[in-house]
């Protein structure tokens, strides 16, 4: 597999060039930018390419100090469950917490 990165996508392709996977991302903000799309290939999913290539922002994301909105249902999926992405979520996780109407809180304000 070969990686280009351009500006706002990572994309891997194969030997004969062909893509198989892409994750795209938007800047919102110079502190701030949006995973906007995950896709991998039916023939290459299941192989953890869409976790590497999410893993890239993720790298460039720290370099960089940006915080991410997770638009794309995977990536929010991954950060949203993985307590040690946290920092990357720009305020949904940090909100959350604190809304006294979550239903995941419990009574006396910790999370299940």
């Amino acid at each position: 597999m070969q990686l280009k990165a351009e500006p706002g996508c990572f994309s891997y392709f194969d030997s004969k060039q062909k893509l198989i996977g892409e994750i795209t991302f938007t800047s919102i903000s110079p502190t701030c930018i949006s995973i906007d799309h995950t896709f991998v290939h039916p023939d290459y999913r299941n192989q953890g390419i869409a976790r590497q290539l999410l893993q890239f922002v993720l790298q460039l994301a720290k370099q960089k100090h940006w915080q991410i909105v997770p638009v794309c249902p995977y990536a929010k999926k991954v950060l949203q469950s993985e307590i040690q992405l946290h920092p990357f979520l720009k305020n949904s996780i940090n909100n959350r917490r604190n809304s006294k109407n979550d239903p995941k809180r419990t009574k006396k304000g910790c999370w299940n």
